[in-house]
């Protein structure tokens, strides 16, 4: 065998994929140093356990554990150990291990099935005087996540999607905030929305340019502090925190803020940083002693490690501003004897960011509770986020699971043609799983709780995910294989405890299994518009969109429908110098011309064309106010579950919040919507759009 069949045998062991194939179909091979570099990166993961370390079965399938044991000339006695009893059972050797020869693998059966949830099960193999253990966390998970009452009706919702961080409002501090939320909450209930979407509301550094992104946080468990409404605080009415409200230099920033065209992200933190400080010297004060505290030390209790960890590393980031590995080495861990010296000696300020957490759960509860009471079947649609800093909290929490010298990211397809890199570590599947997906499950289950549904930010991820080792170009990466079937069910889990529907983003390219598994998990698909096309370039009809979807026209990443049409996105990427060359932008130039033209035709085709409006390559900006109301028609005429309106659309904005491979060059994460809260009840344009949605049977009960 020569060396680089033993690179390329060690890499399809570990799960990595020696090439893969573009969305053009065409196929990239792993050069030897791509794979040798992903392999550094992931770890030696040493001999097989004996015992997997998770184990996902049906409640109504049996309950059987396997262990790989040495061949023996005896039977092999598997005592299990679970939290209903022991028992005892002879294993039967179901075949040798292809992979692991002289081991054979057995297999115990609960006789007393566990009811749902997640199950330590201690397994004992013995054969005469040898002894074989070890450990399985049981996940018995339903075959099928959460489905909201409304949909298991057959009935047809649709809500709002925004950027709450670009709210522009009267009272706020320059940066949407959970108060705005709220309002905006019963503002969509009232035009007939059922559900109401924002973009990742995770724990940012909220500093320029790495720290505002929503998929960039420092912890995907924990939210910003920066979304707390201060004015709604109950601490708020303490005299001096209306004297700083008052205080000239505050009112003075607060005007400035809300003023700027783009969010101000690191002045609007630093001043909201020191209301809260006051607001929590008020709650030492006058509520530490009272139902407010007694409150809040229990919910703190409640969170348990998770939440001491956060909150000590945003204290210890606040005396180190720079990235953890760069800390004093006592204080790289937080199990380090350096980093409990810090939590005893710094008591207070640990306290402040718990208790900010504590205030932003409370904020946000309030505004899904106000969702719901409004009319809102759904209520609150939550992102979760695909990873996160490899400088922030979670990466120090979880700096043995996740690899920092990788980060995920995406092949060349026609948006990003050079590839992505997003610069968030991947988890290491080996590590992962021998935690029992302790990160995985701790990030889904605080997400879902707080919210009706969940969308999970590239759900390929569960089955395989695309990592680019070190600083190699995108294009070098590979995929490295996950056990979605395990991931599925701890995902089911959740989506059931937590009653939150799932949906899954599947865009771009992604195989046939992904979808399969997702609708037989009972999640919803993640389907946008402009990419709904067939390979002669015309429109999906609305009958043949799945029901087990959620529709949109575009995201975050893609240009709001007013841009669409006029192209502005395109113009920006080649001002950007996005492409490889001048042909390639007058390609796509070419090519969205098509788009229109195609997009025309399947309105004409629903009876949906506004008049004057004729089928061509471009569109006169004069009907845009007329086309957003056809073109969520269209969506709306589906058979799929969920429509998402973005607000842009309502509103007619053009520009993008995020341009894919730029960082500062674009004001990514920063644009503020051209209509203020107070000024989106009667809105034209958005009334027109709901009146469309509600004519094609979708909120009507």
């Amino acid at each position: 065998m020569t060396d680089a069949d033993t690179l390329r045998a060690r890499a399809r062991q570990a799960g990595v994929s020696e090439g893969f194939f573009d969305l053009w179909g065409a196929y990239h091979p792993a050069s030897p140093a791509s794979l040798e570099a992903l392999l550094a990166a992931l770890g030696d993961p040493g001999p097989a356990p004996p015992v997997p370390p998770v184990t996902a079965v049906l409640p109504d399938a049996p309950q059987e554990i396997a262990a790989t044991v040495p061949e023996a000339p005896g039977p092999w006695t598997l005592t299990l150990e679970a939290p209903n009893g022991p028992q005892a059972l002879l294993g039967a050797a179901r075949a040798p291990c292809p992979d692991q020869p002289g081991r054979v693998e057995l297999t115990g059966r609960l006789l007393t099935p566990l009811p749902l949830g997640l199950h330590p099960v201690r397994v004992e193999a013995r054969a005469g005087g040898a002894a074989v253990g070890g450990e399985t966390l049981l996940v018995v998970s339903p075959p099928r996540g959460h489905e909201p009452a409304a949909l298991a009706r057959g009935e047809r919702l649709w809500g709002i999607n925004l950027p709450l961080y670009g709210v522009r409002s009267a009272r706020n501090g320059g940066v949407g905030d959970f108060e705005d939320l709220a309002r905006l909450a019963e503002w969509a209930a009232g035009l007939g929305a059922d559900l109401l979407g924002v973009l990742p509301l995770h724990a940012l550094g909220n500093e320029a340019p790495y720290g505002i992104s929503p998929y960039f946080p420092v912890s995907r468990a924990f939210l910003n502090p920066a979304l707390v409404a201060v004015d709604a605080l109950a601490e708020a009415a303490a005299p001096e925190v209306r004297a700083l409200f008052a205080a000239p230099a505050v009112t003075a920033e607060l005007a400035r803020l809300r003023g700027t065209a783009l969010v101000d992200h690191g002045p609007a933190w630093a001043l909201k940083r020191r209301l809260l400080a006051a607001c929590f010297g008020a709650f030492g004060r006058d509520h530490r002693d009272g139902p407010r505290g007694a409150a809040f030390r229990a919910w703190r209790a409640a969170q348990g490690p998770a939440l001491e960890d956060f909150a000590t590393f945003c204290a210890l980031h606040e005396l180190h501003p720079g990235p953890w590995p760069e800390w004093p080495a006592a204080l790289r861990s937080p199990r380090a004897p350096g980093v409990a010296a810090f939590r005893r000696a710094n008591g207070d300020a640990v306290a402040f960011f718990a208790w900010t957490q504590w205030v932003a759960e409370e904020q946000l509860a309030r505004a899904q509770a106000r969702a719901v009471s409004a009319g809102m079947a759904v209520g609150l649609y939550l992102d979760l986020a695909l990873g996160v800093d490899p400088a922030g909290a979670d990466a120090w929490v979880f700096q043995d699971v996740l690899a920092l010298s990788a980060s995920a990211g995406a092949p060349p397809d026609p948006f990003s043609l050079m590839g992505q890199r997003w610069g968030v570590p991947p988890a290491i599947p080996h590590r992962h799983r021998a935690s029992g997906y302790a990160y995985f499950r701790e990030t889904v289950a605080r997400n879902a709780r707080r919210a009706g549904a969940l969308r999970i930010d590239h759900v390929l991820a569960l089955w395989r995910l695309f990592w680019v080792p070190g600083d190699r170009p995108a294009a070098e990466g590979a995929y490295v294989a996950e056990r979605p079937q395990e991931l599925l069910a701890l995902l089911r889990l959740i989506s059931r405890q937590e009653r939150c529907l799932v949906i899954g983003e599947d865009l771009g390219t992604v195989p046939d299994e992904v979808r399969r598994d997702l609708m037989a998990s009972g999640f919803l698909s993640y389907r946008l518009l402009i990419f709904e096309k067939g390979a002669d370039g015309a429109y999906r009809a609305p009958q043949d969109f799945p029901r087990p979807a959620l529709v949109s026209v575009s995201t975050h990443d893609l240009p709001p429908l007013d841009g669409f049409w006029l192209g502005r996105d395109l113009r920006v990427k080649a001002a950007l110098a996005q492409y490889p060359t001048p042909e390639a932008a007058a390609a796509e130039a070419e090519g969205r011309g098509r788009d229109r033209q195609a997009l025309l035709a399947a309105l004409a085709a629903e009876g949906l064309l506004p008049p004057g409006v004729p089928v061509a390559p471009e569109v006169d900006p004069r009907h845009f106010d007329a086309l957003a109301p056809a073109v969520h028609a269209y969506l709306a005429r589906t058979p799929a579950a969920l429509l998402l309106a973005n607000l842009d659309d309502l509103v007619g904005e053009v520009e993008m919040h995020n341009l894919p491979a730029t960082l500062d060059e674009h004001p990514n994460w920063q644009r503020k919507g051209p209509v203020a809260l107070e000024d989106l009840p009667g809105h034209p344009r958005a009334a027109a759009v709901a009146a469309a949605i509600r004519r094609e049977g979708r909120g009507v009960r």
